[in-house]
């Protein structure tokens, strides 16, 4: 129920942040990602190998923080739309981690709407 909660309201956060955005939306419902953290069961990995992408093909997206919430985690995305994928930076907490969560295979689409902040 509280993981339920929490991706709710980082849902509500983010909708009107990325209300132009719909592959953000869909991307905070799948993992059910929060200022608590990304709950739902998805794949930890590493970064991909990032030399051969250009400023063209690539999103870089800043969710909005949980204001007055001192140890939350923090989200940047990368979407790489030549190869339909993204990845989740999810850096903070209470011992400051930084994890990588993806690949994503994405719909770019869904992206269109979409600025790098």
């Amino acid at each position: 129920m509280k993981t339920a909660f929490l991706a709710i309201l980082m849902l509500f956060q983010a909708t009107a942040f990325a209300e132009q955005c719909q592959g953000i939306t869909e991307l905070v419902q799948q993992t059910e990602m929060s200022f608590a953290g990304v709950e739902a069961r998805t794949p930890r990995g590493a970064a991909s190998d990032r030399t051969q992408w250009t400023n063209h093909d690539v999103l870089f997206i800043k969710l909005p923080e949980r204001l007055g919430v001192m140890d939350a985690f923090h989200h940047v995305v990368w979407v790489n739309l030549n190869l339909s994928q993204a990845w989740i930076i999810q850096s903070g907490g209470i011992i400051g981690t930084s994890e990588f969560y993806g690949p994503y295979n994405v719909n770019k689409e869904k992206f269109e709407n979409c600025v790098s902040n």
